[in-house]
């Protein structure tokens, strides 16, 4: 189970170096975003009519889960 969260919330586990893996999903009006942080627990943000939106938070993640992250890469 999942809990919707702002996306400033997600790029705030980010940050924090808590965020283990992260996806888009497509849904009703366009695509979410979807993580999950290094305890297992998932958020996601609402439905965002703009897929190009979710994809450029999701390059944003990018960038900030490689600065910031406390996941080893595999």
């Amino acid at each position: 189970m999942s809990s919707e969260v702002d996306l400033k919330q997600i790029e705030g586990l980010a940050m924090a170096g808590m965020i283990k893996e992260y996806w888009v999903e497509e849904c009703e009006e366009g695509a979410k975003l979807v993580v999950k942080d290094i305890n297992g627990s998932v958020y996601e943000t609402r439905c965002i009519n703009s897929k190009k939106a979710v994809e450029l938070a999701k390059r944003v993640l990018d960038h900030y889960t490689k600065v910031f992250s406390l996941v080893s890469p595999e």
